[in-house]
């Protein structure tokens, strides 16, 4: 009701957005129409007149605002609200309340329209404001369908049951939600055991979304680009006044399907996933996709004070995994580990919760570490393969390292090799300089252009006689942004300029993507404008 942002809702809002029902929430009229008819029944009580009483609401709307803590869909709402009420008095009518509400907050908030909240709440009020709307499960289709596309450019996904549930939760929120959580709000001081029911009624509510949003039935997109979201929005506006088009849109929606998810590129993708390990690799027509490492958070013991209040969802699902799904990815062919520390394995758990996901590869002997076992979810059904060298490879990787089973740390890491776009990649994990000569003399003809630089470009690792003799061109290191370790390490970077190796790191340049065809490929650096063309 006063628009709080709290971490802790953000699992809830998740399943909201996924059900496509985000947008009962970006009206936000509906609550504010209730709360003025009994502001309004109140003042009449008191025997105000209808004039008197527009001049209050005049005072109170902007007011109400600030203390909902100004979030767009509530000012939107308010502001339309004070407009049609000053409309009463000097005339204004049609889309007047609605452009001068969008001047007024796009003044306040320049990006208004840059965000989902304000996308939907202005474009959902817009279609109610100039279109006839009709009424029941034609106007709940009408509306599902325009406010798909910002969607789909900002979530990626949605979920077969949304016109169902859409249908049910309009007059659910009408009749229900809305009028107990207001009663319930108001009458909490004088009965404190009424809001705890309704409270609780609440907690039901969002855990049976997520049950809803949990079922089989979500259909992962991917991103649709702006202009390609503007463009399904004005061809579902158009089949509301001609039967004709909706062929049109439906072969939007197909062809922006099909290029998405079948990509004449590949792409070799290092993660900006902070100080760890997370890279993706992606073949042309998305034919397999895999990840190396899933990155995770090193945690320090804190003073109580210093502590963050805990957010519902990790690093991964804000980056790698939200990656994917922008891609219209919902699976992975494989998931290769490199050994045990928490910065290349912690996000696993969501990893796998997240994705359906066929192989996940362990050094050997890693398999039976309590580290590792419990970090998979009880009903997994991913195959889980020990390996060494002598295993065989998959996905177009060869494993190199290590050459028996260990203990999967630093010294175990799982070196992997694979050539992409005509150039070779080496990833070495944590590997120390003496496992990277061992490596070398294992496999003296070893080549590679692109090495993943150990450990984070520490000191320990990248040994020259490594780098040199494989004849490497680029080196990656995956690092945080002011890490405690000091990564990466001056004498690393001393040595990559001496070998003239070209260097990238996420710690500056964000995520690293190597972009490839069957003739070649470039580098392509998300903070920076910087590309670099491999030549052959």
């Amino acid at each position: 009701m006063i628009g709080e942002q709290d971490p802790a809702t953000a699992s809830e809002m998740v399943a909201v957005k996924q059900l496509g029902i985000i947008h009962l929430f970006c009206l936000s009229g509906l609550h504010l129409v209730v709360l003025c008819g009994v502001v309004r029944g109140l003042f009449a009580r008191l025997g105000l007149t209808k004039e008197t009483s527009r001049g209050l609401l005049l005072i109170l709307l902007p007011l109400y605002w600030v203390v909902g803590g100004g979030s767009v869909s509530l000012g939107r709402a308010s502001m339309m609200m004070e407009l049609q009420l000053l409309g009463q008095l000097v005339g204004l009518r049609g889309m007047l309340p609605w452009a001068i509400s969008l001047l007024i907050q796009t003044l306040i908030s320049p990006s208004i329209l840059l965000s989902m909240g304000g996308q939907l709440s202005y474009l959902l009020s817009f279609c109610l404001t100039w279109f006839e709307q009709p009424s029941g499960l034609k106007q709940t289709l009408r509306l599902s369908l325009v406010s798909l596309p910002p969607l789909l450019h900002s979530v990626y996904q949605f979920h077969l049951l949304s016109l169902v549930i859409n249908y049910l939760m309009i007059p659910f929120f009408s009749l229900i939600i809305m009028p107990l959580t207001i009663g319930g709000g108001i009458l909490y001081p004088l009965f404190p055991g009424l809001g705890a029911v309704v409270n609780a009624g609440l907690i039901l509510f969002h855990r049976g979304l997520a049950a809803l949003a949990n079922l089989p039935g979500t259909i992962t997109f991917g991103k649709v680009p702006a202009w390609v979201a503007v463009s399904l929005v004005l061809l579902t506006m158009v089949t509301w006044e001609k039967r004709g088009a909706v062929k049109w849109l439906v072969l939007g929606y197909v062809v922006t399907f099909v290029w998405l998810h079948f990509p004449l590129q590949g792409e070799v993708t290092f993660v900006d996933i902070g100080q760890g390990d997370c890279i993706i690799i992606r073949e042309p027509f998305n034919r397999r996709v895999m990840m190396i490492d899933t990155g995770g958070k090193l945690n320090f013991q804190t003073e109580g004070w210093k502590k963050r209040t805990n957010s519902a969802t990790d690093k991964a699902t804000s980056t790698s995994l939200n990656y994917l799904k922008s891609e219209g990815i919902d699976h992975l062919d494989a998931v290769w580990l490199s050994h045990s520390d928490a910065d290349h394995i912690g996000y696993l758990p969501t990893v796998l919760t997240s994705m359906r996901v066929e192989r996940l590869y362990v050094p050997a002997g890693m398999e039976k570490m309590t580290k590792f076992t419990k970090r998979l979810p009880s009903n997994t059904r991913t195959q889980i393969i020990p390996i060494t060298n002598q295993a065989p490879g998959f996905g177009g990787l060869n494993i190199l390292h290590p050459f028996t089973p260990g203990e999967a740390t630093n010294d175990d890491s799982v070196v992997l090799a694979g050539e992409f776009g005509g150039k070779r990649f080496v990833f070495t994990g944590d590997l120390p300089q003496a496992g990277e000569l061992a490596v070398l003399a294992y496999y003296p003809n070893l080549r590679a252009t692109v090495v993943k630089l150990g450990h984070h470009g520490s000191k320990t690792s990248s040994s020259p006689t490594f780098l040199k003799q494989v004849g490497a061109r680029v080196g990656i290191i995956s690092a945080g942004r002011n890490n405690r370790y000091g990564h990466p390490n001056q004498e690393t970077l001393t040595t990559l300029a001496q070998l003239h190796i070209q260097t990238y790191s996420t710690q500056t340049q964000g995520m690293i993507t190597y972009r490839y065809n069957s003739r070649g490929g470039h580098f392509i650096t998300h903070n920076t404008p910087e590309q670099l063309q491999l030549s052959n």
